[in-house]
């Protein structure tokens, strides 16, 4: 039961690390593309506006939003595998006396809305907006000049 124990905080203590880097990739994200469209506006308040850094800036961050999609995509895949492996652990311990803590069972039950939690929708779809929006931005730039 002790080795049991162990796993099961070792477990916890990686779907929590897990889950808080995937946030902090999200807010590296937001700090990024806000520096990003800081310096689009500095390239746009310029007398002559250069086509080929506009192209420069809307492409970096095209390829590091790209990069995030990546990153949060992969990371949330490993905070479900993290989860997963707490669960299996957890029915052990139910199994010898002890509570559902992070299984979102309830009398054999699952609910909908904790197996899947609708945060990771965020942590995935929000990358891919700001990667679709690049490119957009960029033609909407090029065509006003």
């Amino acid at each position: 039961m002790e080795v049991l124990l162990a796993q099961y905080h070792a477990a916890l203590d990686l779907y929590k690390h897990e889950d808080s880097l995937n946030w902090s990739k999200l807010q590296h994200l937001f700090y990024v593309t806000a520096g990003m469209i800081a310096v689009l506006g500095f390239i746009l308040t310029t007398p002559s506006v250069q086509p080929l850094l506009l192209v420069v800036v809307c492409a970096t961050g095209f390829f590091v939003s790209l990069a995030f999609c990546i990153a949060l995509n992969s990371g949330v895949t490993y905070l479900n595998y993290r989860k997963n492996a707490v669960i299996r652990i957890e029915e052990r311990l139910v199994e010898a006396g002890g509570e559902w803590i992070v299984n979102p069972s309830q009398n054999g039950q699952e609910l909908a809305s904790l197996v899947i939690s609708r945060t990771t929708y965020v942590l995935r779809y929000f990358p891919v907006f700001v990667t679709i929006l690049w490119p957009i931005l960029f033609l909407v730039l090029l065509n006003q000049e």
